[in-house]
């Protein structure tokens, strides 16, 4: 019996598949037999190895900001260039009162 392991790829999603018969978990050896046709697939195929080897690294993607494109960004982008400053985890209208204060100031 020969060890086959898939070494997978960057997709942290992907940490299963079933091929040529077999279930695979991402970087686990699966025992195949010797004269399976399956075999000859696993050696011609660069995502598996009969060696002992490392699994292909995830790659997760950048997290979302959740504020940024809102009018919460945009509020907070105009203070920001007027130099004004405000806590982080007030809330749009805390903001919107300070730039209407701001813009009241210089009319």
């Amino acid at each position: 019996m020969a060890e086959v392991t898939w070494l997978g790829d960057e997709d942290p999603q992907a940490q299963v598949i079933e091929q040529f018969g077999h279930r695979f978990v991402k970087g686990e050896p699966v025992k195949v037999e010797d004269k399976s046709p399956a075999l000859a697939k696993f050696k011609d195929n660069p995502a598996f190895s009969l060696k002992k080897s490392k699994p292909v690294e995830s790659k997760e993607p950048e997290p979302v900001n959740p504020v940024e494109g809102t009018e919460l960004d945009a509020v907070r982008k105009e203070l920001d260039q007027r130099g004004i400053s405000y806590a982080e985890t007030a809330t749009v209208d805390t903001l919107r009162g300070k730039l209407a204060a701001e813009e009241a100031k210089q009319k």
